[in-house]
């Protein structure tokens, strides 16, 4: 990429995130902790050691200041009621006096902004400065006692996928930029300080602004914990025409020396049986199965179950919902005398990065930005300015 390239990118970038950070700075970020809507009745009881402040983010009213360490928000109808009472306003801010805020068993740093939309759908967000949501992430996605150089990686992909998320709220005009569930990224808050987060902290410091693009546009930087070994360009359902850096057309042999990489569960006949009745409820007995369909990837697409006088058919992502001990879409499965044997490979979706083979590769003296470019093709890095 040529200096001129790389200084427009670094720029649309900077026009883009003005926007973002154009009243605060830092920048900040909007996680969905919690939403209900409609006429859902929805109540959190929030605690803060030394008190609150409660604010209004457009700073027409006056901050009202409180003494009391724990706080109820519920949500009935068009209106927030605090401890009973109602609250006029449909957006408001609620800050520690100091220290931080917590909510169902964790603790949170920054605020917590409530916002109720005309169609009565009320949401609970946590907003917080950048670098410390992208630290609460690697804790809770990150493995105990990695290298610095493996989190280095995983700063920047957690930063990645949250950029494209801001730059998709944007469009979509919603009030947070991200969730809290594995469905975007795991964020359980900030817990006391553990002794390997001080890699954490130099992870994120020594990465810090530092995203991924392709084609000038931030990469939603998807990731598992072991793929397997698996070809993504060839997994079926992906629309790669929208992310051509997910379309791996070689294989990770990196994670094939961790105890992911291959695994093993069984199931007895009666415990598969009534799992399988959930989605089958003609199912009486299951006499055999047999997996009739795989994408060119190798991953499960169909599975043919044999009852005793009917048989089904069954999808890959119905069976893996089904099955909280399989691992991924890479398995073969049969009946074994009373019992149903799964073999599988990988631990994940298979797609993006690979934890494990990540981890391997810092083992063989790979620097960050190398691993990443071998799991995203054709990505560039910029800083965010």
């Amino acid at each position: 990429m040529t200096f001129r390239f790389r200084v427009l990118i670094v720029f649309s970038f900077f026009i883009f995130f003005s926007c973002f950070a154009q009243e605060e700075k830092p920048f900040w970020v909007r996680v969905l902790l919690a939403e209900c809507g409609g006429q859902e009745n929805n109540e959190w009881t929030i605690r803060s050691e030394n008190g609150f402040i409660i604010a209004d983010p457009t700073g027409e009213s006056e901050k009202i200041h409180t003494n009391k360490k724990k706080l109820t928000v519920s949500v009935h109808g068009s209106f927030f009621y605090v401890d009973g009472k109602r609250f006029l306003k449909r957006q408001w801010v609620l800050f520690p006096k100091t220290g931080l805020l917590e909510w169902s068993g964790n603790f949170y740093k920054g605020s917590f902004l409530f916002a109720l939309q005309e169609n009565q759908k009320a949401f609970f967000i946590n907003k917080l400065e950048l670098q410390d949501y992208i630290f609460a992430v690697l804790r809770s996605e990150s493995w105990p006692g990695w290298p610095l150089e493996v989190n280095k990686v995983f700063a920047v992909i957690t930063r990645s996928y949250l950029v494209s998320k801001v730059q998709e709220a944007k469009k979509q005009k919603r009030p947070y930029h991200i969730k809290n569930t594995k469905i975007h990224q795991s964020y359980n808050g900030h817990m006391f300080e553990k002794r390997n987060d001080t890699v954490l902290r130099q992870a994120v410091k020594q990465t810090k602004g530092l995203f991924l693009v392709y084609d000038n546009k931030p990469i939603v930087a998807m990731f598992d914990s072991c793929c397997g070994g698996i070809i993504p360009s060839k997994v079926d359902g992906v629309d790669f025409e929208k992310a051509p850096y997910l379309a791996r057309d070689y294989p990770c042999e990196h994670c094939k020396r961790c105890r992911l990489y291959n695994w093993s569960v069984e199931y007895d006949i009666d415990q598969w049986t009534q799992l399988l009745k959930k989605v089958l409820p003609e199912l009486k007995k299951v006499r055999g199965i047999l997996v009739t369909k795989r994408d060119e990837a190798g991953l499960m697409k169909k599975v043919l179950v044999q009852g005793r006088k009917k048989s089904f058919i069954l999808t890959g992502k119905q069976l893996y919902s089904l099955l909280d001990k399989v691992r991924s879409f890479y398995f073969t499965v049969h009946k074994n005398g009373k019992n149903i044997l799964l073999k599988g490979r990988g631990y994940g979706h298979h797609l993006g990065l690979c934890q494990w083979g990540a981890r391997e590769m810092v083992r063989d003296k790979w620097d960050y930005k190398k691993v990443i470019q071998f799991y995203y093709p054709d990505v560039s890095f910029v800083r965010l300015a």
